[in-house]
């Protein structure tokens, strides 16, 4: 999908500053201020898609946000959201009309588990598990009324590629609404849109932000959907407010130099526990041992910030490891500048079951490590220390 942007300068580090910023320039404020504002004065002839309102989405730092993100994505519109899994919510409803299925792939975030699980049927939605890496599957769970197919860019936390060739030929073969989580890669490194999938979700509070300081989500994807997305966010309520919009646009500005050195310390980390002897497993994208490492090196300029790993040793021995080091805190979330580490079957995905998990790899002793930009050589230092 092309992007709308006219403007001669392409590249992310400076749209990622500048695009969007006409829509709250103020006094000739080289920065965005805040528009701590819910009402704003409207004319009498206006209906009501012209009213400006915040609930509606629609305030300065709304328009300047919704429109970064949209040339960010190479997006015709994007929508900016309360949070990530208000972005998943909104899009699959919006998508799955009236007593829809969808096929979701069994490595997939907690979140977004639960809210299948739990929600889907009560609203009237059916849903099939499948496996990403077997067609069969896939074909297998298709119904006369499926009508989304939604994958994760590297799946939280397996950190598994999906196959896009074979994916989008089947969406549509189908007639199948293509919807992507890119959480864990930004549009720093990977632009979905540009090979063809329909919509890209985000959970904002990640990578897109950086700083771990606000939560926020959004999507990008067709004027027309995004219409029909911003539409069901308005009345569902999940809008995000000017204060958040504002931090969000700052932590923007640098994604471009924050994603490159998570790529860089990601990848040199993985390397040096992939030669560890306390080391009993790793997944890292990047790693050429990694079963997948081929795919993530045609489509991503990076393999993103998160390595797992399993040490040698006992499920009381990792957590010992994990007391012991300084520098990451043990946490959820990911995508700050900050490390962050924990054991996934105790976060992320602990809304599966135990069977589910080891299904996946999900042991109790898997450690995701969300690696900051401190430097490298400290990081090391602080894992063989913990070792």
């Amino acid at each position: 999908m092309k992007s709308p942007n006219k403007n001669p300068f392409n590249h992310i580090e400076t749209i990622a500053i500048h695009e969007g910023a006409e829509f709250a320039a103020a006094h000739g404020m080289v920065g965005t201020p805040i528009y701590q504002a819910s009402t704003y004065e409207n004319n009498p002839e206006d209906e009501f898609h012209k009213i400006r309102y915040t609930r509606l989405n629609n305030g300065p730092n709304h328009l300047a946000l919704n429109k970064k993100l949209a040339v960010l994505e190479g997006a015709e519109a994007a929508v900016v959201t309360a949070s990530g899994m208000a972005s998943v919510s909104v899009t699959l409803l919006a998508t799955l009309g009236k007593q829809g299925h969808v096929l979701l792939p069994t490595a997939l975030y907690g979140g977004t588990y639960g809210f299948a699980t739990e929600y889907l049927e009560q609203l009237g939605h059916t849903y099939a598990w499948i496996d990403m890496d077997d067609e069969k599957t896939w074909e297998k769970n298709l119904k006369p009324n499926t009508r989304v197919f939604l994958i994760e860019s590297v799946s939280n936390p397996t950190l598994l590629v999906p196959d896009y060739k074979k994916y989008l030929a089947f969406c549509k073969k189908h007639k199948l609404v293509s919807v992507i989580d890119n959480t864990f890669l930004s549009p720093y490194n990977f632009r979905p849109l540009e090979l063809g999938i329909d919509l890209v979700v985000h959970s904002c509070t990640k990578y897109m932000n950086g700083h771990s300081d606000v939560i926020a989500g959004s999507v990008a994807g067709s004027s027309i959907w995004i219409d029909k997305i911003k539409t069901m966010t308005n009345l569902f309520g999940g809008v995000l407010d000017p204060h958040a919009c504002f931090l969000l646009d700052r932590g923007i500005k640098t994604l471009a130099l924050r994603v490159r050195a998570h790529n860089q310390n990601a990848l040199a980390f993985a390397e040096h526990l992939s030669q560890h002897n306390d080391v009993e497993r790793v997944i890292y994208p990047g790693l050429k041992i990694h079963a997948h490492y081929e795919r993530a090196k045609k489509y991503y300029v990076g393999s993103g910030g998160v390595v797992c790993f399993e040490l040698k040793g006992s499920l009381k021995q990792t957590e010992k490891f994990l007391s012991s080091l300084k520098i990451p805190k043990i946490a959820p979330s990911l995508g700050g500048v900050e490390s962050l580490i924990g054991i996934p079957a105790n976060s992320c995905s602990g809304k599966l079951s135990q069977k589910e998990k080891l299904a996946l790899g999900i042991t109790p002793k898997l450690i995701r490590f969300a690696i900051g930009i401190e430097n490298i050589k400290d990081l090391i230092l602080d894992f063989e220390q913990a070792i």
